[in-house]
């Protein structure tokens, strides 16, 4: 019978050598680079989005504002020449009042879906 070599004695089923772990501590390296590019990636991605909501968002409610403020100034004009009554202004300040509020609470509200929590 052969004698098994002394090399083969050292390496046994499943054991790493040092090349074995330099080789896998290498591929992991790489991947690693690659993951943590993906996500500065996704995170720039992400970044650019929100801010265009943003200055949209922006840009809309400075819109809808100078809207809703002229109607309340042609209806309060109009209120002073006695062609509308005091009521019906009243009425539209506070649906537009009601209007703003619910507006700036979207706007600060979660831009995305919120995350259900798991069921118990």
């Amino acid at each position: 019978m052969s004698k098994p070599s002394k090399n083969s004695e050292m390496r046994k089923e499943g054991a790493w050598t040092p090349e074995d772990l330099k080789n896998a501590v290498e591929a992991m390296r790489v991947l690693l680079e690659e993951y943590i590019q993906f996500q500065k990636d996704r995170d720039s991605s992400l970044e650019h989005r929100l801010g265009m909501l943003s200055h949209h968002n922006r840009r809309l409610s400075y819109a809808l504002m100078l809207f809703l403020g002229g109607i309340v100034v042609l209806m309060s004009i109009l209120t002073y020449y006695g062609k509308v009554s005091g009521d019906a202004l009243l009425f539209l300040v506070g649906t537009v009042t009601g209007y703003v509020v619910v507006m700036i609470q979207g706007l600060i509200g979660p831009v995305f879906e919120p995350i259900p929590p798991e069921a118990k």
